[in-house]
């Protein structure tokens, strides 16, 4: 089974999901056909990525942000208007308006698959590597750093 990520209010430049780029035009509402995992979403606005978000899709689950154009992020919907639109996701009255990605991107759903394959969202935020903070001796001068 599939998920779905819903975005309201975005401006209709590009939406990005993981690593593939979409032109969209008015009437785009989101994604279709997400397979379970950890996605990464963003938009393009005034020419700009902004800030995306990181989110974990179930089977057969809506995942459903709204982008504030002041603070040029993604934010939570309220919880009556968040029901409201999983419910048409899931229904598929929706359809028409979100993409599907299983059907357009194969490929690189393929490749995020992998890619992401033994990350896990509780352990968002995720750590590349661990580093050791490097403290300098004391005795030497800032410029024998």
């Amino acid at each position: 089974m599939y998920g779905y990520i819903i975005l309201r209010d975005i401006p209709k430049e590009e939406a990005q999901l993981d690593v593939a780029i979409y032109e969209i035009k008015g009437g785009f509402r989101g994604f279709a056909e997400v397979k379970p995992g950890i996605h990464y979403v963003t938009v393009k606005d005034d020419g700009k990525m902004v800030e995306g978000f990181w989110c974990e899709v179930k089977s057969n689950d809506t995942v459903i942000k709204r982008y504030d154009y002041q603070s040029k992020s993604f934010v939570d919907c309220e919880p009556e208007e968040e029901l409201r639109y999983k419910d048409m996701a899931i229904s598929g009255a929706m359809n028409q308006a979100l993409f599907p990605v299983m059907k357009k991107s194969y490929s690189l759903v393929q490749f995020w698959l992998e890619l992401t394959s033994y990350l896990k969202y509780e352990n968002y935020p995720f750590t590349l590597h661990k580093e050791e903070p490097m403290t300098p001796p004391t005795e030497l001068t800032p410029k024998e750093l």
